[in-house]
């Protein structure tokens, strides 16, 4: 694996709207009722990491405590740079996550709408465990839809960097 990408802290709102505000990024995040004029992105009380690819932004991470052991993680790759990069930029995260994030911090969970099953599927195969459904919680086109809980402990990314 050439490891070419890079993470570096952001609180460029301007850099973060740049990706969050993508359309293929944002009709994955957003719910209905949600839109580009009314949704804000917290660059103070919120981790955000730009991922660079030979000095290219290809996407971003985000983090927010649940609780002080706890952050739930979000994961924002372009599409066109998602099969090149996506498993090379979540190593380089692993690795922030044992460089950087408080000792305090011991488990990252991600929230993933079971309509984007791609996802699950990316975080299962890079060590995080399946931990629970919250049922019909994510209201998209209309519907509910299910929200599968998966999580991984610093001890358990360690494993995953040997």
């Amino acid at each position: 694996m050439d490891l070419s990408v890079i993470v570096e802290r952001t609180k460029d709102i301007e850099l973060i709207n740049s990706i969050m505000f993508n359309d293929d990024i944002f009709d994955v995040i957003s719910e209905d009722r949600v839109t580009k004029e009314n949704q804000r992105f917290d660059v103070y009380g919120e981790c955000w990491l730009k991922v660079l690819c030979d000095e290219t932004l290809i996407g971003l991470y985000n983090f927010h405590y649940i609780n002080q052991s706890t952050l739930e993680a979000h994961v924002h790759i372009l599409p066109e740079f998602r099969k090149a990069h996506s498993a090379e930029s979540i190593i380089k995260i692993y690795q922030w996550i044992i460089d950087e994030c408080d000792g305090a911090v011991s488990k990252f969970v991600c929230n993933i709408p079971s309509l984007y099953p791609n996802v699950l599927s990316f975080c299962l195969s890079n060590g995080f465990t399946l931990e629970g459904t919250n049922r019909k919680s994510h209201l998209k086109n209309g519907l509910l839809h299910d929200i599968n809980m998966v999580g991984i402990t610093k001890k358990e990314i360690i494993e995953v960097l040997r």
